[in-house]
């Protein structure tokens, strides 16, 4: 099952509960225009904050059949995201580098544990967004040719 919303919806949510935080433990978003994305590989960043913070959104779609890929993993319904291969995109790989660049910088995928619009409203509206994310780190893994992230 895909998501009825858009990375763009879902990406401006969880950057307006991280600007809006009042701790102010990320600081002012940067967002990249289409060429530093492609050479860095986020989203948006929170560079000066408490805690250096890069994120790249993805939207997973929910597989709910037991003949799904990962199924025995799980033993239920999961979610899971492409990593494009690198011939493709060097997105992962430029993650991962910035990651393993500076131990200070938190480096994340972002993903949503939803897939209604419905919930990304009320979350948006009522909720704390991050309590509903999945953020896997891009120190995970070595340098990768194709794959899927699966949670």
């Amino acid at each position: 099952m895909k998501p009825s919303f858009s990375e763009f919806q879902f990406a401006y949510s969880v950057t307006r509960e991280l600007d809006d935080n009042p701790a102010r433990l990320f600081g002012l978003p940067y967002i990249p225009n289409q060429r530093e994305e492609a050479l860095h590989g986020y989203d948006v960043a929170f560079p000066n904050g408490f805690i250096p913070l890069f994120l790249q959104f993805k939207l997973a779609e929910r597989l709910i059949q037991p003949n799904a890929n990962q199924w025995n993993d799980f033993n239920r319904s999961y979610f899971r995201f492409n990593i494009y291969p690198d011939n493709r995109s060097h997105q992962h790989n430029s993650l991962r580098q910035l990651a393993l660049s500076d131990s200070n910088f938190l480096v994340c995928y972002c993903a949503p544990l939803f897939i209604e619009f419905q919930d990304l409203m009320q979350y948006h509206l009522n909720f704390p967004m991050p309590d509903f994310l999945a953020t896997p780190e891009c120190t995970w893994s070595e340098s990768l040719t194709s794959h899927a992230l699966a949670f």
